[in-house]
């Protein structure tokens, strides 16, 4: 876990050392579309397994140049997965929650307005630390329906979720003087699953509202 204390204290160095820093509180809903397979068989293009989402907490907005500003941050991110298929003949379903601590590193190419307004497109890449999370499984073989839910084991075990998640984002959004809308693409390049039948990549869509301190 060293890695999380090395990113802590960077992001307070940069916080403390930046006097023309921009401090904002950030919120906002995400929608989870992993890259899910078993053996074989890609499961986001037979079912809806769409997860809603949230993050919450702060970024630190350091500018470079008139146009270009670099842009880090500490969230907390729940990410997910679903499947949903209780209408088949033989129904089954599940569902995924993944709390993370997002790390993104971003930079943001800003463009004036006017009227104390602009609007901005942000890239780079992110490092997600994974503290909590549940898995629960759904079954309805006898037509009376089952439930299972369990805690996630963090590992590089069998059966367990890595911790680690790394990727890029991008998107844009615009800035109102005190207030930022922006949206975003969430690419996840690992492999988070143990398993040799599985594979999940995390693939997220986030919109988010910031208000700057």
């Amino acid at each position: 876990m060293k890695l999380k204390y090395i990113l802590f204290a960077t992001i307070a160095m940069l916080s403390i050392q930046s006097y023309s820093q921009t401090i904002r509180l950030k919120g906002g809903v995400n929608l989870s579309d992993f890259m899910y397979k078993s053996e074989g068989v890609e499961y986001n293009s037979l079912f809806n397994i769409t997860q809603p989402g949230f993050q919450a907490g702060a970024s630190f907005e350091r500018p470079i140049s008139e146009l270009l500003s670099f842009e880090t941050g500490l969230m907390v991110i729940l990410k997910g997965i679903k499947i949903n298929a209780l209408d088949n003949v033989y129904p089954y379903g599940g569902k995924m929650n993944l709390f993370y601590i997002d790390v993104p590193i971003t930079f943001k190419t800003n463009f004036d307005m006017g009227a104390k307004s602009k609007w901005f497109l942000a890239a780079g890449p992110w490092v997600d630390i994974g503290f909590a999370g549940n898995v629960m499984a759904m079954y309805n073989w006898t037509g009376n329906g089952q439930a299972e839910k369990e805690k996630i084991k963090w590992g590089d075990n069998e059966g367990e979720i890595k911790r680690f998640d790394i990727g890029v984002t991008f998107g844009g959004g615009m800035d109102f003087g005190d207030w930022e809308v922006g949206a975003y693409y969430d690419l996840g390049f690992p492999e988070l699953s143990n398993s040799s039948e599985q594979s999940i990549k995390t693939r997220l869509w986030k919109l988010s509202v910031g208000y700057k301190l």
